[in-house]
């Protein structure tokens, strides 16, 4: 026996039938009487249509464009992801170039006011212990310089891993001082955010599936039919040529009915229990629709606030500096002791880092509520 067919077929999504088209060809051969005998439909069409059956196919054109939405939403947000990570290692250089700036400077203002010191020291105008504190401050600088060193290699051979940046040119990074921050409404966010995200969109699609489980319980409890019809033709003979002599007229209209007599509470236990569950996920996502609302409007609030430190640290390193250079000054005269030297020494490079660490805060900010979004606030676009 050998048989080869070709059919197509075309599923029907509003009634759940299927419409079909065939041809097919067998043949016999019967190797002891020495005779062939081929046998086929020559063409033939047909309907497949479920009566008071649960509609896949209806469900799966609402709830599989969903599906793919999501997707493509959740590649948007992965790529935002990689935003996020790239810029928190930009920072980590950033600040390791700051440190290291930091402490060269700190390293060359050491030694001047040491080598000043000295000079007066020889002229009786400072103390042997103030002498001993410089060079202690010069030690640490020394060893500050070192480890700024070994930390901005570090900082630099992660962020060009991250970026597949080959080359090895050395990196200097501007600071991302923003010029005009966004003014962002936190139901603008909210809104943005129930427009783009993967998570909204989940909203819905949960949604329609329980509603489908419910239907699908609902349905499966009572009469089954299925009604096929065929027509078409067919015919045999002794070559493939007599098949299409005078073929004959098929014709074939049935239906199928099913009904269970007795499941002991089976269909009614699974309708019961898809209906709880469709409360409980109307519940959930309820709950889940607050937190998402409340994630966003934290997220708005953090970054107001998070712009308001930026101008303060940035202040404050403006006056530190400026501090630090008036103590210096007023040490080299004479008219500040070591100790508030030291003080205001501190004090400027804590500014200065605390000033780094708010532009950091800010960025991390702004790129999570980007992500929270998948809306781009600076160009008034979605990603």
């Amino acid at each position: 026996n050998y048989s080869v067919g070709i059919s197509l077929e075309q599923n029907i999504a509003r009634t759940g039938g299927t419409i079909y088209a065939t041809t097919q060809l067998q043949r016999f051969d019967d190797f002891i009487r020495d005779a062939t005998l081929y046998n086929g439909t020559v063409f033939a069409v047909g309907l497949s249509q479920p009566l008071f059956q649960f509609n896949d196919l209806k469900w799966d054109k609402r709830i599989e464009p969903l599906k793919y939405r999501e997707s493509i939403q959740e590649y948007i947000e992965s790529m935002e992801n990689i935003a996020t990570t790239a810029s928190s290692l930009f920072f980590d250089l950033l600040l390791a170039q700051v440190n290291q700036s930091i402490a060269e400077t700190n390293l060359k203002n050491t030694n001047d006011i040491l080598t000043i010191a000295r000079e007066k020291f020889e002229l009786g105008k400072t103390s042997r212990n103030e002498i001993l504190q410089l060079q202690l401050e010069q030690l640490k600088a020394q060893k500050a310089v070192g480890t700024a060193k070994r930390d901005l290699e570090i900082a630099t051979l992660n962020l060009k891993a991250y970026i597949g940046l080959q080359n090895d040119a050395r990196l200097e990074l501007q600071e991302p001082i923003p010029s005009n921050p966004p003014v962002i409404s936190a139901q603008t966010a909210i809104d943005e955010a129930f427009a783009n995200r993967a998570d909204a969109i989940a909203f819905g699609r949960r949604t329609l599936e329980a509603q489908r489980a419910v239907v699908k319980a609902k349905t499966e409890r009572g009469l089954n039919a299925t009604l096929t019809a065929n027509l078409g033709f067919s015919n045999r003979g002794q070559s493939v040529g007599d098949l299409y002599q005078q073929p004959q007229n098929q014709q074939l209209v049935t239906i199928e009915f099913s009904m269970p007599i007795l499941d002991w509470g089976r269909a009614q236990s699974s309708l019961k229990t898809a209906e709880a569950n469709q409360k409980l996920t109307q519940y959930t996502i309820e709950q889940d629709k607050q937190n998402f609302q409340q994630a966003i409007y934290t997220q708005v609030t953090l970054f107001d606030m998070l712009k308001d430190q930026l101008s303060l640290t940035e202040q404050a390193d403006s006056i530190a500096a400026e501090k630090y250079q008036i103590a210096r000054e007023r040490y080299v005269l004479g008219d500040l002791s070591i100790t508030d030297l030291s003080i205001a020494f501190t004090e400027k490079d804590q500014a200065r880092r605390d000033f780094i660490g708010a532009l950091r805060d800010y960025w991390a900010a702004f790129y999570q509520l980007r992500w929270l979004t998948l809306y781009d606030f600076e160009k008034q676009e979605k990603l």
